[in-house]
């Protein structure tokens, strides 16, 4: 598994030589600009994981390209490390008042340089981690509240409701009601109206169950060694026999190529479970819909693991109609979905992504081609949970 992307901004070809060599040697993506004007335009295109920037450079300096990154809120959390031969401790001052996290001094030293860099890409992403936990934490007590408030009133929408179906189907079942035509019509109608209701009541709740899902906290995880294919297996035909009770007219060919030096992983079962299981219907729902659309299309779903040197690869991928590139920036965010109203709650990715990347340290990314496929990769850490 490649390590993040690292821009080196210098204009200096044998610093840019020396930086390539020793970072490529570890693994890291390289992307190299020799000006401050250059770095900006490579960064408005892709985002690296950290920056290394040299001081003094013709046009915009590194001062200045600093200032206009932190300047900019798409920009402002990149990490930047200055390079320089500057031992001034003004111009360091300077450096770390407009935002950047440490120096390097050139000539370069290659443990020094790892080293650095490896301690502020820990420093990030235990920054990412917290952030999240906060966000989440918010979210758990918005769920609480909004449990705690609407339980109770549409358990009572609920129960009249089916309260008032019963009675109704009795009622149209007496021979009073069946020797009125116009009568019994009517209160057919009625019926419908408030089944209508039962069920919306029943989404409703369907709905807080999985945003408390999404922010619990309450319970320490179990984890487990886990043979990664069996689970696999169950997930999946637990999603595609969830979503034909729904859709009874969906069939779905589900294919497996899994590496068979992939034994056991060590994963939280339940949890990993639930990611898995909404990865699934996330696939089922694209392909149903493509289904529905051209009548000689055949779902298809493929499963697939790979053993790496640091990671387990597993993707899940359709052949489906495909992520719009409109929602593909806030694909994890919570309630973003491609479902119309009324179909989907847009929690379980962000639970996925929440399962996978905050609970069990892995990575989960995603392609899509519209009217194609898309295809969700799922990367874990090889080693054992301690």
């Amino acid at each position: 598994m490649s390590l993040p992307l690292i821009l080196i901004v210098d204009d200096n070809p044998t610093n840019l030589k020396v930086l390539s060599y020793t970072l490529m040697n570890e693994g890291f993506e390289l992307a190299i600009a020799t000006d401050g004007t250059e770095a900006l335009a490579q960064i408005a295109e892709e985002k690296p994981a950290l920056i290394l920037l040299d001081v003094m450079m013709p046009g915009i300096d590194g001062f200045e390209t600093c200032r206009r990154l932190k300047a900019n809120r798409e920009t402002e959390d990149i990490p930047v490390i200055f390079m320089t031969a500057l031992s001034d401790t003004v111009d360091k001052v300077k450096g770390l008042s407009i935002g950047a996290v440490d120096y390097i001094s050139k000539p370069f030293e290659a443990v020094d340089v790892l080293a650095r860099i490896r301690v502020h890409l820990r420093l990030q992403a235990a920054q990412k981690r917290m952030l999240a936990q906060e966000k989440l934490a918010a979210l758990g007590t918005l769920a609480a509240g909004i449990a705690h408030e609407l339980r109770n009133p549409l358990n009572f929408v609920a129960n009249y409701a089916e309260i008032a179906v019963t009675n109704l189907t009795e009622l149209l079942n007496s021979s009073e009601i069946s020797q009125s035509p116009e009568t019994k019509h009517l209160l057919q109608e009625v019926r419908e109206d408030i089944n209508s209701i039962y069920h919306h009541s029943q989404r409703a709740e369907q709905t807080i169950k999985s945003m408390m899902q999404l922010a619990r906290r309450d319970r320490q995880p179990h984890w487990e060694a886990t043979v990664l294919d069996i689970l696999l297996n169950q997930a999946t035909q637990l999603a595609y026999q969830s979503f034909r009770a729904r859709y009874p007219e969906f069939s779905l060919e589900i294919v497996t190529d899994y590496d068979p030096t992939v034994e056991t992983i060590w994963v939280v079962p339940s949890d990993f479970s639930r990611a898995a299981i909404a990865l699934v219907d996330n696939a089922c729902y694209a392909l149903y819909h493509k289904q529905k659309q051209q009548a000689t299309f055949q779902p298809q779903l493929h499963l697939k693991t790979r053993a790496g040197d640091r990671s387990i690869k597993i993707s899940l991928r359709d052949n489906g109609s495909g992520i719009p590139a409109k929602l593909t920036r806030h694909l994890f965010d919570p309630f973003v979905t491609t479902k119309p109203p009324g179909e989907g709650t847009g929690l379980g990715l962000s639970l996925a992504q929440n399962i996978i990347v905050e609970q069990h340290g892995g990575n989960l990314t995603f392609h899509s081609e519209i009217g194609q496929y898309t295809e969700f990769t799922i990367a874990l850490p090889c080693q054992p949970h301690p």
